[in-house]
């Protein structure tokens, strides 16, 4: 049966009433028909007769159709039937009312970054439920995304492209490069291809959508795909300026060389695009400083101060016309107060002050600006260099100039302060230049980014971050550092805010280690924990001199730890069980296997005799429990802790990495140690007055 010409309308096939041709490509012919035992419209889609004659072809369009038959999700199109009838190949799915993405785009252009990022979540929760049940789409791209009259995207041809082998996929004209424009870099090497390449396909299919260009063009298929395999991916901002950076970072991260890289699953990348959109944030306020606003405010304050000197001045001057004023009257007996000093001089030591001031606040922000520049200049590159050495091996004039400013003004900003050296001043200014750098050195951006676009893009994240649960750690840190500033101050005001910022800390905590509902914390932690708060509170109140052991940072110290110990330990102990358990199930194997060799052996025996003619006694073998023994509960819990330990590095560093929490601990310890500056000023200057 020859399914272009005998198909005509009104033909009845596998139940189906042709309705007529809906389209044809290098796979073959689709169909509207009508289900007359659904009773509904649907597709009919045919393997090209000439794919046909390869049994392969034939065998993983089979095998595909009914893994994909296994679906059932509103952003997938459903197949009803699929098999064999007159020797031709069918599969009957759903028929969807509307256009496929790319067509879309042809008729209306490129999307606005809150459709696009709807249509591409939608598609991710598709390849979620697909993923979940093993099966990989391998042909993600728009033209197998139709969307319905209603806007809704669903997924096309499961495992149908991407199921016939490579080479033949090469010899059709026009069907390979539309699949090569959004192939993962591992199926143009024919490699190892799991659902991390649909994720690829789908950072491709959202460049597409927002730009109306593929990420990577060429003159032929294979140059596209060697694009894909060497060359980074685009950056999208240079193309459309508008895009909001986050939008550049998804492109980025899902496009990764290496599927290690990319996000790991569709839930993820979803995930991280619904946060984003559900933040609000837009082209303008991620890339609008508001600069000639501020100006603006500045002109306007001094413009309003200027009739106030105007009028001083006419009043010192003066007036050599007039006649000169009687002499004043002999000041009374007795001793008077000293008056207050007003005046220009005081007016004058004012603005010298605030002057002062605002000097170090510009300085002290600006050097971990430049930090920052310095850390992102080598962020986006890969190689064997760590990431905090990658901007002094990948781009070392850019990185070292960069630093050598930033150490300039951090040299300025002490000069500014009245004692020229105060420990925990400096040491806090050059930790907030440290957490800058590694901002910048740690985030996600490809090389394609320059080193002010990665700088801006840490900015972003760590606002945007702010929020995070993520970065609860940094707050914890932060407000432990301030609060014991706090509680060595001799004012009770200060001590009492100390005191609070001490709980926060010990709730910040609490929030980002709490346990799920299957695990409880010991009691006996918490109160202990609480405990230990409620004595570093008691001991700041009362402390008048150094006390190493009624110390309230110490003592605080020692409550996080008991806290973090409480919340951990029902994670650990589940590790330990699941480590026994993964014991259990080797040895239980391991023994089988003994068991099936000894039997075998057994089995293969031939009896010997001596030279009495009595059967020889082989030696016992040793008992199974020897050969295949039960790890020691010690070495089991030795590494259930190692897991456990690098799981959690894993947790911080990813929660790090995504809330920008690095950029926001050195913005917080910026303005830890302007405080300080203020708090050093307040007492030198009280010092100094008559």
């Amino acid at each position: 049966m020859n399914t272009e010409d005998e198909l005509k309308e009104g033909t009845v096939f596998a139940g189906c009433r042709i309705a007529g041709k809906i389209g044809q490509g290098g796979m073959g012919t689709v169909y509207k028909a009508y289900y007359e035992a659904l009773g509904k419209d649907i597709c009919i889609k045919f393997l090209s007769p000439a794919l046909a004659r390869d049994a392969r072809n034939i065998e993983f369009f089979m095998r595909e159709a009914r893994s994909a038959a296994r679906l059932d999700h509103p952003n997938i199109v459903h197949i009803y039937n699929f098999g064999q009838e007159n020797e031709v190949y069918f599969i009957i799915m759903s028929y969807v009312e509307g256009q496929s993405l790319s067509d879309l785009i042809l008729e209306k252009g490129p999307l606005p970054v809150d459709k696009a990022s709807e249509i591409i979540i939608e598609v991710l929760e598709g390849l979620g439920h697909a993923h979940s049940k093993t099966i990989i789409h391998r042909d993600i791209k728009p033209s197998n995304i139709l969307i319905t009259s209603d806007g809704r995207p669903r997924i096309v041809d499961f495992g149908l492209a991407r199921s016939i082998s490579e080479e033949k996929q090469l010899t059709m004209a026009g069907e390979m490069v539309g699949t090569a424009y959004f192939m993962s870099p591992e199926q143009g090497l024919a490699g190892t291809v799991d659902h991390r390449a649909d994720l690829y396909a789908a950072g491709a299919t959202l460049f597409y959508i927002l730009t109306g260009r593929h990420p990577f063009e060429g003159k032929s298929s294979i140059e596209v795909i060697h694009k894909h395999i060497g060359d980074p991916p685009p950056n999208i901002v240079l193309i459309k300026p508008d895009v909001p950076l986050w939008v550049s970072a998804v492109i980025d991260r899902s496009m990764r060389k290496k599927p290690a890289d990319r996000y790991q699953t569709a839930e993820e990348m979803a995930g991280v695009i619904r946060k984003y959109l559900k933040e609000g944030m837009s082209s303008s306020n991620e890339m609008s400083l508001d600069i000639p606003e501020l100006t603006q405010r500045i002109k306007d304050t001094a413009a309003r101060q200027e009739p106030s000197r105007d009028g001083q001045a006419a009043q010192a001057k003066p007036d050599r016309s007039a006649t000169a004023p009687p002499p004043p009257p002999p000041p009374p007996a007795g001793p008077q107060p000293r008056p207050a000093r007003t005046g220009p001089a005081v007016q004058h030591a004012g603005l010298h002050r605030s002057a002062r001031f605002l000097l170090h606040l510009a300085l002290s922000l600006a050097a971990p600006a430049l930090a920052l520049l310095a850390g992102s200049a080598g962020a986006g590159y890969s190689g064997q260099a760590h990431p905090l050495l990658a901007p002094l091996v990948y781009k070392p004039f850019v990185s070292l100039f960069c630093l050598a400013a930033a150490g300039g003004l951090f040299a300025w900003a002490q000069f500014t302060r009245h004692h020229r050296f105060a420990f925990w001043h400096t040491a806090i200014s050059l930790a907030a230049l440290l957490a800058a750098y590694s901002a910048g050195a740690f985030i996600h951006g490809s090389a394609g980014f320059d080193t002010v676009s990665r700088a801006f893009l840490a900015a972003s994240m760590s606002a945007m971050g702010a929020t995070m649960i993520g970065s609860l750690p940094v707050y914890t840190l932060f407000l432990v550092i301030a609060g014991s500033f706090l509680m060595s101050s001799s004012r009770l005001a200060a001590k009492a805010a100390g005191a609070l910022l001490y709980l926060l800390a010990y709730g910040a905590l609490y929030m980002y280690l709490r346990p799920g509902p299957s695990a409880a914390m010991d009691p006996i932690y918490f109160y202990v924990s609480f405990i230990l708060v409620l004595s570093a509170i008691a001991a700041g109140a009362a402390q008048k001199s150094f006390n190493l052991l009624l110390n309230p940072p110490v003592l605080m110290a020692a409550a996080l730890a008991v806290l973090f110990v409480g919340l951990m330990k029902p994670a650990l102990e589940a590790e330990v069980a699941a480590a026994a358990a993964r014991d259990d199930e080797r040895v239980k194997v391991l023994r089988r296997q003994e068991i099936g060799r000894r039997q075998l052996l057994a089995a293969e025996e031939i009896t010997e005799f001596d030279l009495d003619g009595r059967p020889l006694q082989r030696p016992a073998l040793p008992d199974i429990d020897q050969v295949v023994p039960y790890k020691e509960p010690a070495e089991l819990r030795a590494m259930a802790k190692l897991n456990f330990v690098r799981a959690m590095k894993e947790r911080m560093g990813a929660d790090t990495a995504s809330s920008g929490a690095l950029l926001l601990l050195a913005a917080l310890l910026t303005l830890l140690a302007n405080g300080l500056y203020l708090s050093e000023a307040a007492r030198y200057y009280r010092q100094e007055e008559p």
